[in-house]
């Protein structure tokens, strides 16, 4: 019972199992090997340049340095047979970081065991991940959900300098995190002390070296924005893939949606359904003076997040109607809406709570349902250590970066070569 009923034992099986769960969910990672589409490119970048010109890397318009990191970590630290695994291995771990936030935070609202079971949950089985999973390219994603929660959470001495290193290395890592500045700076005028004052200020200073020195404007990316769009992307990714899962009515109606789309048509119930939400969520601020702050400010990070889902993405708008497509896009308006659901299921008076733990229990069993939608290796692919065993006989052989998936391939010269730039 001591074992059962101590915080500290109750949150390390929390994240075991989040841990097993989400290497069960593809286990051809583990054992063939593999790095993720553009993390074959920028390992092949690494191959042949020295740590600074790696980590300094300006890769699709912006510095990505945990990501650059993880690559000059797997190119250097490990023998070239396990080089994915370091990636893989740093995904899982920037994975783990925003729950590890959660359970382990001093705030009053998370001590429930309950609360943090529905957090285990709803992070592993509702957004669409399986992009950002298990790889480095993308843990920018998890870094800014982390940034979040450190924005919600109360800002006090704990783990000050864990939060610290989080919100410099977000910056520093991704574009998106500059959106965050005026979020953060709310937060401050709200708090008034010194460690949001702390936080505030590196947010900033490594959004200014990523904005002003970093960026560079991808050609490839849309830079599109439409109100109709907004509205119904936000529906149909945020509510009709978690609440419905991924099916063939749910493909169906996304395929419909698409039409409309491409015939410069509004559907109208999704626009109508995402503008009520944004009603409710207007209602509870004026309703409950309590949270009002707090969801105010996800409210915010939501509204945002949506805006440069959509105005950044590479590749049309039309791509977001399709379930398998774009999900590193749409995570985290998923994940900002499940944090506003955990939150409102610990903060709302008693029949709130119930009706949150309804919603949480549904989108969960829908969760369950889809969790082994994820792509699969194919039996007859060589496995990493067999293509550097074969490398290593015929440098001119090209590695499949996914093996099973030959789409993203790429070479690498017999020794390591730097440029004395």
């Amino acid at each position: 019972m001591f074992f059962i009923k101590n915080k500290y034992f109750q949150n390390l099986g929390l994240i075991i199992f989040f841990i097993g769960m989400e290497c069960f969910r593809a286990p051809d990672i583990l054992k063939y090997g593999r790095f993720w589409e553009d993390e074959s490119a920028l390992f092949q970048y690494a191959w042949t340049h020295s740590f600074i010109e790696t980590v300094c890397y300006v890769y699709g318009g912006y510095l990505n340095l945990a990501a650059n990191i993880s690559i000059w970590a797997a190119k250097t630290l490990v023998p070239l047979e396990y080089a994915p695994y370091v990636t893989t291995g740093t995904g899982l771990l920037f994975f783990i970081l925003p729950l590890f936030l959660l359970l382990t935070a001093q705030d009053k609202w998370l001590q429930q065991f309950r609360t943090r079971l529905f957090a285990t949950l709803l992070i592993l089985l509702v957004p669409e991940h399986m992009e950002l999973s298990l790889e480095s390219l993308h843990i920018q994603f998890w870094l800014i959900f982390s940034t979040l929660i450190i924005i919600l959470l109360e800002s006090t001495p704990y783990q000050r300098y864990l939060k610290d290193g989080i919100l410099l290395l977000c910056a520093l890592s991704s574009m998106i995190a500059i959106l965050l500045i005026p979020i953060l700076g709310i937060r401050y005028l709200m708090d008034r002390n010194r460690f949001r004052l702390e936080q505030l200020c590196l947010l900033m200073i490594g959004g200014f070296i990523q904005f002003f020195i970093c960026y560079n404007p991808y050609q490839a990316r849309s830079f599109h924005f439409s109100f109709v769009d907004y509205l119904t992307v936000f529906f149909t990714r945020n509510f009709i893939s978690p609440f419905i899962g991924v099916n063939i009515y749910s493909f169906a109606y996304l395929e419909s949606i698409y039409n409309l789309r491409e015939n410069s048509l509004i559907p109208i119930i999704p626009c109508i359904g995402a503008i009520l939400f944004f009603i409710f969520m207007i209602y509870c601020i004026y309703k409950y003076p309590k949270i009002r702050i707090d969801i105010g400010i996800l409210l915010l990070a939501l509204i945002e997040m949506q805006f440069i889902s959509i105005y950044g993405a590479i590749g049309p708008v039309n791509w977001f109607y399709h379930l398998s497509w774009n999900q590193r896009y749409v995570f985290l308006t998923q994940i900002i809406i499940v944090l506003i659901l955990l939150y409102l299921s610990a903060n709302l008076p008693i029949k709130g709570q119930y009706f949150c733990y309804v919603v949480i229990l549904w989108i969960s069993c829908v969760g369950v349902f889809n969790f082994y939608e994820i792509k699969q290796t194919a039996p007859f692919a060589l496995t990493w250590k067999q293509q550097v065993t074969l490398w290593r006989s015929n440098p001119n052989v090209s590695f499949v970066a996914w093996p099973g998936h030959n789409v993203w391939m790429f070479k690498l010269v017999k020794k390591l070569q730097y440029n004395s730039k």
